[in-house]
């Protein structure tokens, strides 16, 4: 996902570019601009789901609602917490 997020990015940048580049107006180069920086966000947020998947594959982890504290996810009880 994060990896055709960061394709359309690069492609949305690229074409603010070359819209920038070929503006006959005004409103054509703000459409440019406006292209561009949606790529840069499209991009960033491939960046985010790429640290995101990282971190969930190396220590899922949850918090107990009991004792408060995080527990790894094979020593949650199959019932679910209860109070005793």
């Amino acid at each position: 996902m994060g990896t055709i997020i960061a394709i359309l990015g690069v492609l949305q940048m690229i074409g603010g570019v070359l819209v920038a580049l070929s503006a006959k107006s005004a409103i054509h180069e703000i459409l440019g601009a406006v292209s561009f920086g949606m790529g840069t966000i499209a991009l960033a947020l491939a960046v985010v789901i790429g640290h995101l998947r990282a971190i969930s594959a190396k220590a899922p982890v949850v918090v107990s609602p009991i004792e408060n504290q995080l527990v790894d996810v094979k020593n949650v009880p199959a019932g679910g917490w209860t109070r005793q």
